[in-house]
Protein backbone atom coordinates (compact mmCIF):
# COMPACT_ATOMS: atom_id res chain seq x y z
CA UNK A 1 0.00 0.00 0.00
CA UNK A 2 2.10 2.59 1.66
CA UNK A 3 6.37 2.81 2.43
CA UNK A 4 4.37 2.73 5.92
CA UNK A 5 3.23 -0.56 5.50
CA UNK A 6 6.16 -2.47 5.15
CA UNK A 7 6.28 -5.50 7.05
CA UNK A 8 2.16 -5.81 7.55
CA UNK A 9 0.31 -8.14 5.83
CA UNK A 10 -2.48 -6.76 3.32
CA UNK A 11 -5.20 -8.81 5.80
CA UNK A 12 -3.87 -7.11 8.79
CA UNK A 13 -5.09 -3.62 7.09
CA UNK A 14 -7.19 -2.86 10.62
CA UNK A 15 -4.18 -2.62 12.48
CA UNK A 16 -2.30 -0.93 10.07
CA UNK A 17 -5.09 1.89 10.33
CA UNK A 18 -5.19 2.03 13.81
CA UNK A 19 -1.25 2.43 14.04
CA UNK A 20 -1.30 4.76 11.30
CA UNK A 21 -4.04 6.69 13.82
CA UNK A 22 -2.32 6.47 16.65
CA UNK A 23 1.01 7.62 14.87
CA UNK A 24 -0.20 10.77 13.22
CA UNK A 25 -1.08 12.49 15.87
CA UNK A 26 1.94 11.87 17.94
CA UNK A 27 4.29 13.35 15.56
CA UNK A 28 2.04 16.13 15.30
CA UNK A 29 2.06 16.67 18.98
CA UNK A 30 5.84 16.53 18.87
CA UNK A 31 6.35 18.97 16.32
CA UNK A 32 3.89 21.31 18.05
CA UNK A 33 5.53 20.81 21.69
CA UNK A 34 9.24 21.55 19.76
CA UNK A 35 7.51 24.76 18.18
CA UNK A 36 6.34 25.51 21.39
CA UNK A 37 9.32 25.08 23.10
CA UNK A 38 11.08 27.67 21.05
CA UNK A 39 8.76 30.05 21.01
CA UNK A 40 9.01 29.64 25.11
CA UNK A 41 12.71 29.62 24.88
CA UNK A 42 12.40 33.14 22.92
CA UNK A 43 9.97 34.57 25.09
CA UNK A 44 12.47 34.12 27.59
CA UNK A 45 15.40 35.03 26.31
CA UNK A 46 12.97 38.50 25.00
CA UNK A 47 12.12 39.12 28.59
CA UNK A 48 15.60 38.57 30.46
CA UNK A 49 16.58 41.48 27.66
CA UNK A 50 14.06 43.41 28.80
CA UNK A 51 14.60 42.86 32.67
CA UNK A 52 18.30 43.70 31.87
CA UNK A 53 17.85 46.65 29.95
CA UNK A 54 14.88 48.42 31.86
CA UNK A 55 14.03 47.52 35.31
CA UNK A 56 17.21 45.95 36.82
CA UNK A 57 18.72 49.72 36.41
CA UNK A 58 15.38 51.19 37.23
CA UNK A 59 15.14 49.14 40.52
CA UNK A 60 19.00 49.72 41.13
CA UNK A 61 18.57 53.17 40.65
CA UNK A 62 15.67 53.40 43.73
CA UNK A 63 17.49 51.26 45.63
CA UNK A 64 20.41 53.52 45.73
CA UNK A 65 18.18 56.31 46.03
CA UNK A 66 16.43 54.92 49.36
CA UNK A 67 19.55 54.38 50.84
Amino acid sequence: VTDLAIGYEEVDNTTHVTIENINMPFVALVGFLIKVSLATILVGVFTAFILYLFIIPVMSGLLSSLL
